[in-house]
């Protein structure tokens, strides 16, 4: 069933075509047009090629059916001749009504709304310090969207951002005075929690879309209430505020946070979004119980999503249910097989159920997949040497440690765990296990 709504590819398209260096990239004319469409109508504007591409596609469609009645009309008698036409007319501008609902529907959709994840408010506060920002990675398309300019290409940024050390180094190199953080918590917790303390640093703005620090001095920006926030709509409202939950939890602030997931789960208790939310901070207190329910509550309005299967494994998990945990991780993993938390769920699963080879296959296809999204595997080497060190292979083992350690990743601290753990497989000459280590 075709829909005319705008794909996450148009957007990055009009991203690089708004501001190439951003992406490290030149920009080609489809990029260019993704551009010129931003400009002329926003998301609507975006959504003219989906528009195009599926009114041509039943235009073929409608071609090659005329076509082939038109070979069966010799063949057959008049009356089923006019009986198969008014059938597969009917057929096909059922299909092309359903394709047109479906896009209105898409567009009635209150996660579409711009307020919920374009950061205009943030883009004026940054134009307004006329502000040399440093965007994270995976915040660099709705930032060139709403007109915040990055300072450092995407994956410059990505490379920047691997610790606060390195971090530190490129901002003397560069000299950028704003920051706009979002995306993630693996991406962008350990900046935010520096930038949290550091004195040299304010807190300017948070809202559901992001934060933003400058580089000065003064009291941080008092956090907003979450009874301020009013988008017009109880669904849109409830969307914002479980943003906003999750941008408090991301601070430790767990008052505000609780505040806003309650608040939205009374807004709109079916919305399947708000449940992952939900979840995510009973997750965060360590409430198992809470999870599973949440989670599966969001899996009862959306069956699809892969957070909320995630989370549903990870409160099995952590209650005892091993089993149905790694079932619910294989889950995971099939409906985000390119997400490398959902495989360390399953090799975790997998290894508290004492089940390693099941957790060594799972480790070398999570190797695979961040060595092809160029992501760091020092820790995931680690976790497969002690894999293979409970099947009592030592030369798998000590392999796996020795590329662990080659990498330059690892921490002081896990650098001398691997160290210990190669010298304890190296004494042993009748090697067979190592015990048991902390699961991944």
């Amino acid at each position: 069933m075709l829909a005319a709504i705008p794909s996450t590819a148009w957007f990055e398209r009009a991203a690089r075509g708004l501001n190439a260096q951003a992406f490290g990239a030149v920009p080609e004319f489809s990029d260019r047009l993704a551009a010129s469409l931003w400009h002329l109508g926003g998301l609507q504007g975006l959504a003219i090629p989906a528009w195009l591409g599926a009114w041509a596609l039943w235009s073929v469609a409608f071609f090659a059916l005329a076509l082939v009645l038109r070979g069966l009309r010799a063949r057959i008698s008049d009356r089923v001749f006019h009986r198969l036409s008014r059938a597969a007319v009917l057929f096909f501008f059922g299909m092309a009504l359903a394709g047109i609902v479906r896009s209105i529907l898409s567009w009635r959709n209150p996660a579409r709304d711009p307020r919920l994840w374009l950061p205009t408010a943030e883009a004026e506060l940054l134009a307004d310090h006329q502000a040399i920002t440093f965007v994270s990675p995976s915040a660099m398309v709705p930032a060139t969207l709403a007109g915040i300019a990055s300072v450092m290409p995407r994956t410059e940024a990505e490379s920047a951002m691997k610790t606060v050390s390195g971090w530190r180094a490129t901002l003397r190199d560069i000299g950028w005075n704003a920051v706009f953080l979002s995306g993630s918590a693996t991406e962008i917790s350990t900046l935010l929690d520096h930038l949290m303390v550091a004195p040299d640093w304010r807190l300017a703005s948070v809202e559901p879309t992001g934060w933003v620090f400058l580089r000065e001095s003064g009291p941080d920006v008092p956090l907003p209430k979450p009874e301020a926030v009013q988008l017009g709509n109880a669904r849109k409202t409830a969307l914002a505020l479980s943003a906003l939950s999750a941008r408090f939890e991301a601070m430790h602030t767990i008052p505000s946070a609780r505040e806003a997931i309650e608040r939205a789960l009374a807004l709109d208790p079916d919305s399947w979004a708000v449940h992952v939310q939900a979840a995510s901070f009973a997750a965060s207190r360590k409430r198992w119980l809470d999870v599973i329910g949440q989670s599966r509550e969001a899996l009862r309005l959306n069956a699809h999503s892969p957070q909320a299967r995630m989370l549903l494994a990870l409160g099995l998990l952590e209650s005892g249910s091993i089993r149905q945990a790694v079932e619910a991780a294989e889950s995971a993993t099939q409906a985000a097989p390119r997400d490398p938390s959902t495989h360390l769920l399953l090799a975790r699963a997998h290894r508290v159920a004492r089940d390693f080879s099941s957790e060594i296959n799972t480790l070398k296809h999570l190797l695979a997949l961040l060595e092809k999204l160029h992501q760091p595997t020092a820790i995931t080497l680690t976790y497969l040497g002690q894999a293979y060190a409970e099947t009592g292979n030592a030369q798998a083992s000590k392999k796996s440690y020795r590329e662990a350690l080659a990498t330059g990743q690892l921490t002081p601290t896990d650098a001398r765990s691997v160290q210990e753990a190669l010298k304890i497989i190296e004494s042993r000459s009748n090697y067979q296990t190592v015990g048991s280590d902390p699961a991944p």
